[in-house]
């Protein structure tokens, strides 16, 4: 019983020290965040988060997971519910929306592209998890393809980093007040360049 209250508590102090540096980070920025403020914030000592992360960086990289996995497992649940291929599409739009009006993790992902190409041992971490992210919404892409009856006229996975820069792109435009003003631009250039991808691959035969 005492073992499983002592990992009980300890689970509930790693989840308050992610909600902690996810505030802090999305506040201050990853750069001038520091251990000290993340653990003060969560009402734990310094020793409390070494105790759950070896480093900020660790405790950045599982919320780059969480914030990853909360995208795709959301494209997910709507592409089990959608069957036609004009319903997937406003989809990637909503995915796009919310991500060109989520300011703050546009600014985060510079820093961390930043911070990984001065820290090689934190890059080939990034590096992994933004793969994984790729990965999974290139098997999204994939299947929006095939309801549409086209072939990938490119590897899925060159899609998927394409559509990703550029909607962290217009985001991080948009949280420097930089963006042309149109609220839902992110969704009329995905809708152009989709179209473009479309009319480009080649009809899929249907009979074999």
């Amino acid at each position: 019983m005492a073992r499983a209250r002592q990992r009980e508590n300890q689970a509930q102090t790693y989840e308050s020290l992610v909600r902690s540096a996810r505030e802090c980070i999305a506040r201050n920025g990853y750069a001038a965040t520091t251990v000290d403020q993340i653990a003060e914030h969560a009402g734990f000592s310094k020793g409390a988060f070494y105790y759950s992360f070896d480093s900020k960086e660790a405790i950045m990289l599982e919320i780059l997971e969480r914030i990853h996995d909360e995208d795709v497992r959301e494209l997910q649940m709507i592409f089990v519910e959608q069957e036609d291929a004009s319903s997937l599409d406003r989809a990637f739009d909503r995915w796009a929306e919310a991500r060109y009006r989520n300011t703050e993790w546009a600014k985060l992902n510079v820093e961390l592209q930043l911070h990984s190409s001065r820290n090689a041992g934190f890059a080939e971490k990034y590096a992994a998890h933004f793969e994984k992210y790729k990965t999974q919404l290139s098997a999204l892409i994939a299947l929006n393809f095939t309801r549409h009856g086209k072939a990938m006229p490119a590897p899925a996975i060159e899609f998927s980093a394409a559509l990703i820069a550029l909607v962290d792109g217009l985001a991080l435009q948009h949280s420097l007040s930089l963006s042309p003003g149109s609220p839902d631009i992110t969704a009329k250039m995905m809708l152009l360049v989709c179209q473009g991808w479309f009319a480009l691959g080649a009809p899929l035969d249907r009979d074999n």
